[in-house]
């Protein structure tokens, strides 16, 4: 690759100059370094709960409302939930 590279600057008239090699020392063991260890906290993406009977995710979660009728439609969840709570309780 280098004679290569070589090849093309001297088409262009230019010189291409490489650093020399090194030979690695077979018998050798490699350098130590004793760098501190790199220690990475991460938060999970997901979180496990038990379930919230009693959440309007729209409202609460992410803002959305209805103007001035999202207290109306907050106690209409509210209260669909409370009638169907022995329900959601069984199916979990």
């Amino acid at each position: 690759m280098r004679e290569r590279i070589r090849q093309e600057f001297r088409q262009r008239n230019d010189r291409a100059e490489f650093p020399e090699d090194v030979p690695l020392d077979e018998g050798k063991a490699p350098e130590k370094r004793d760098w501190p260890i790199a220690v990475t906290r991460m938060v999970p993406s997901y979180v496990c709960y038990q379930p919230l009977y009693f959440e309007d995710k729209n409202a609460e979660r992410y803002g959305w409302t209805t103007t001035i009728f999202q207290p109306l439609l907050s106690a209409a969840y509210f209260y669909v939930d409370l009638a169907t709570l022995p329900y959601q309780v069984g199916v979990m």
